[in-house]
């Protein structure tokens, strides 16, 4: 017998999902495009058919989703203990681990990214040193003819599985877990599910964002609705962080997000889109960002 072929790919996936949804397991999705509020689960959001989907010889495929499901697994135990904790409890250093490999995976897999993995797919196998990890040889380990590895770069399957190869490329050197060492996890006070979720969740200056190997350099993302990473390259003391810095984390998630955002509460999320539009109606959505990172600077700026 045949076995079934998914067809419902997220890009943002459920088990994540589930740690921005109010008691009920729902949440409220704001569509940038159509300006509507919708309730909604983590099954039902930030997914495209077939996303995942490729042609190959025998039929369509859906191996690239079914990876992705095996990779993600190895996750959960590390995103239950970080979204567990506390001010006062230290993050072991695998489950940091765990956390960034989860980050380059999922950056990579965002619809917005796919230009730019197809892009950097054509530099697998030119002897380019930051893709050198990844090689192509022979049932006798010997080296593939050039022509044939023409003809594999440029097919639909290999343009799409290279975002599951392109994260790999920080682990060839030190640099990541220098850069893990200085994470700061941010809670909210009350516990409560104050952090919004979009379908670009990885908040960056975006000097970065199209380099494979330094876009989580410096950057906010949104762990849960209540527990928050921060990556200032420094550690910081999110004690220091006001509270004006939650609605301006918010409002650039809006900014970032390519369509959908969500948010337990349909009112805070209601607020939160009033105060994005503000800065459209006054054309300065060019200060979203500025803002927001001037609070790791400075946590009381003066605007």
């Amino acid at each position: 017998m045949q076995e079934s072929r998914s067809k419902k790919h997220h890009y943002l996936p459920r088990y994540f999902l589930k740690g921005f949804t109010n008691p009920n397991g729902s949440f409220f999705v704001y569509d940038k495009q159509t300006r509507k509020i919708f309730k909604s689960s983590p099954d039902n959001s930030f997914f495209e058919n077939n996303l995942n989907t490729v042609t190959l010889k025998h039929g369509d495929s859906d191996f690239i989703e079914k990876m992705y499901s095996n990779m993600e697994g190895k996750f959960w135990k590390s995103l239950d203990t970080i979204r567990d904790s506390t001010y006062q409890m230290g993050i072991g250093d695998l489950d940091k681990m765990n956390l960034y490999l989860f980050l380059a995976i999922l950056h990579w897999r965002l619809p917005k990214n796919m230009a730019l993995v197809e892009s950097l797919s054509k530099r697998f196998f030119t002897g380019d040193n930051d893709f050198k990890y990844i090689t192509l040889k022979s049932k006798t380990n010997k080296n593939v003819p050039e022509e044939i590895v023409d003809e594999f770069r440029s097919s639909e399957g290999f343009k799409k599985s290279a975002k599951l190869l392109i994260p790999f490329i920080n682990f060839q050197g030190n640099e990541w877990y220098e850069s893990v060492a200085n994470w700061t996890f941010s809670y909210t006070g009350d516990n409560a599910r104050w952090h919004m979720i979009g379908d670009s969740p990885i908040l960056t200056e975006g000097i970065y964002d199209e380099d494979p190997k330094k876009f989580l350099d410096r950057f906010m993302f949104p762990v849960s609705g209540s527990v928050m990473l921060i990556n200032n390259g420094t550690h910081i003391t999110p004690k220091e962080l006001p509270e004006a810095f939650l609605l301006q984390f918010n409002t650039a998630l809006v900014h970032k997000a390519e369509r959908f955002v969500a948010c337990p509460n349909k009112d805070l999320l209601e607020v939160i889109i009033r105060y994005y539009y503000n800065y459209v109606s006054n054309d300065m959505t060019h200060l979203i960002f500025k803002e927001l990172f001037s609070y790791l600077d400075d946590p009381n700026p003066s605007y």
